[in-house]
Formats: structure tokens, C-alpha cells, sequence
């Protein structure tokens, strides 16, 4: 059995899966404390795993890795968890291998290989969420050289002290900038502002990555 996991800025999904498919999913708010996110996950992973033990895991997280792949250490949204032992925590939980990726490295391995990037050389990949990120593949691999971009800091409103595509369009920029829950803006006018200015960074993108498609996620 392996276990799949999306460690988000605002929820976090376990899933248990064969090779073919995934069979069950569990989901709930992440922590911002670490170790009571840690506790929260092995009580999701035991409810999927029922008794029996995991060949392996693999998953990903909202902020940057180190070099070694084994903790975040720049996530803005999961300040208590940087540099934090995310890698050994989990395999200490689990008792398998665990690999460890940035959400947007492997969204774009997954949309490069399986889905609208598919058949494609170069894909670029946003995600548009709690943040604002992106990577690239080249080829159906992630092209390392993006582990460290940072898409949604490109600068859209220079005489804005959030004027960057993340503190302008995610879901942290608009509570931010409007005092509420995204999903509870109704003003048309204001998601209409939201993608001109996405579009202008999905723009600049385009121009620095010269990919062939773009999904935005």
C-alpha cells in the first residue's frame, strides 16, 4: 500500500493507493504548529492504513525544501513548520521511505506526464490557492533550475506593499486586501481585477519560460 499526501498552506489530504489507483482519502485543516500537525497526520495515516504497513510514501509540501529534500524552510503560510524535520517525522511515523516535493514541482510532474501538459516539451505549471506558485518540466522532468522560483513574488504594482501576483490574487493577498473569505466575494468587479492582473504575471511567465502550454491549477 502506499500513501500519497498534500501537505497545503491551508488543508492537508492523506490518500492510500495501489499502483492503479487511489482507494481512500482523508482530509483536514493543516496545523500551523508542527508537532501537533504531525500528531494529526498519523492519525489520518492509521485510519487509512487499518493495521497494515506502508511499502512507501511520497508527497509534497506549499514552501521550498532544503537542498536535501527532508523540511521546508521558507513557507509563508506554515511559518511553524520551516526548518523543521518534516522528512524523519514522517518516516518515523509510517516506518517506510518517504520522498518529499514542492506542491508546485510535483503538480507540474503529474500535468507534464498525465494531464494537459502531456505529449508537451515545455510545461509550466501555477497554482493559484492559499498562495501563488509555479515550476517547470522540460521533457516529463521537473527542471531543477525552477526548485527556487518563485512566480507569485514577480511584482505587479510597484506602489504596492503587496502589490506581487501572490499578495494581489491568492487566497491569503484577497482576505488581505478585502477582510474576507475568498469564496465569500460575490463582486464580480473584483475577480475580474483578480485575473487581469494573474494574467499579467501568467504573461511574464510565458516570456522568462518559453513553455508550450500553461496549466493553471
Amino acid at each position: 500500500m502506499h500513501l500519497l499526501f498534500d501537505i497545503g498552506g491551508t488543508n492537508m489530504r492523506l490518500a492510500a493507493a495501489n499502483r492503479t489507483e487511489i482507494l481512500q482519502i482523508k482530509k483536514c485543516s493543516t496545523p500551523p504548529n508542527f508537532r501537533e500537525a504531525m500528531a494529526v497526520f498519523r492519525q489520518l495515516a492509521e485510519k487509512l492504513i487499518r493495521g497494515q504497513a506502508w511499502d512507501d510514501a511520497a508527497g509534497c509540501t506549499p514552501g521550498p525544501l532544503d537542498a536535501k529534500l527532508t523540511k521546508m524552510v521558507s513557507a509563508p503560510n506554515l511559518p511553524g513548520w520551516n526548518n523543521k524535520p518534516l522528512k524523519k517525522n514522517l518516516e518515523q511515523i509510517l516506518k517506510c521511505k518517504v520522498v518529499i516535493m514542492k506542491d508546485v514541482s510535483a503538480a507540474v510532474l503529474g500535468e507534464a506526464n498525465f494531464g494537459a501538459g502531456k505529449g508537451k516539451r515545455i510545461v509550466a505549471y501555477f497554482t493559484v490557492s492559499t498562495g501563488v506558485g509555479g515550476a517547470r518540466a522540460i521533457n516529463g522532468r521537473v527542471d531543477e533550475t525552477t526548485a527556487w522560483a518563485e512566480p507569485g513574488y514577480q511584482i505587479i504594482k510597484h506602489d504596492d506593499p503587496y502589490g506581487f501576483i501572490e499578495g494581489l490574487v491568492s487566497g491569503t493577498g484577497l482576505k488581505r486586501r478585502y477582510k474576507k473569505e475568498a469564496v465569500n466575494i460575490k463582486d464580480k468587479r473584483v475577480w475580474a481585477e483578480a485575473a487581469r492582473l494573474l494574467a499579467i504575471g501568467v504573461h511574464n511567465t510565458i516570456v522568462h519560460w518559453q513553455p508550450d502550454v500553461v496549466v493553471i491549477g
